[in-house]
């Protein structure tokens, strides 16, 4: 008797996911991302270079020779720009952008062009190709957000975390409905 593992038998794909996926690509291939698949590229690109002294890597989803560099990202809202500007700037993608130029252009390619492609998860999942202007601004930002990991690291104090021991209480009405419990309990026994 043959005993086949779960592993072998899982579905990690059902077939509606893999049309979804389909039909995302699809829409991806009819904005202006579908012209750079006529020259030489390379997806999933891994990149390592020195950023403000400290090692960055960084995963590009997309590399165009032609100098443009691409990320995408599934959204559950609207790819038009009025939207996908406000998750942009929300989600920090700016920092993104920034950071992924700067390390691409230290590691010897040249991205003249930084743009995010936001696909809808959702039917009839529309994709918009969104450039980023300002780069050289948000590289230079980029590079001080490393320089502040850097010093954070190298002091290891990080914002948020305090170095010494605090005293934390309940809020009064999480200690309002323990009270009432106990008081409630109490008159049950």
């Amino acid at each position: 008797e043959t005993v086949l593992s779960d592993a072998l038998i899982k579905t990690y794909v059902t077939i509606d996911e893999l049309d979804q996926a389909k039909r995302m690509a699809d829409s991806v291939r009819k904005t202006n991302f579908g012209t750079l698949l006529n020259h030489r590229y390379d997806t999933e690109l891994t990149v390592l270079a020195e950023v403000a002294g400290t090692l960055c890597k960084i995963r590009v989803d997309f590399y165009s020779h032609v100098g443009c560099m691409v990320d995408l990202k599934s959204t559950g809202k609207s790819c038009k720009r009025s939207v996908f500007t406000g998750e942009f700037a929300k989600l920090k993608y700016d920092l993104q952008a920034g950071l992924y130029t700067a390390v691409a252009e230290r590691a010897g390619l040249n991205p003249d062009v930084f743009a995010f492609v936001p696909v809808m998860k959702s039917a009839p999942n529309l994709a918009a190709f969104h450039t980023v202007e300002e780069l050289d601004m948000l590289k230079d930002y980029a590079c001080e957000t490393v320089r502040d990991f850097a010093a954070c690291r190298d002091l290891n104090e990080w914002p948020g975390y305090p170095g010494q021991t605090t005293s934390i209480y309940l809020p009064a009405w999480r200690r309002n409905e323990i009270e009432n419990k106990i008081s409630g309990d109490n008159e049950n026994e």
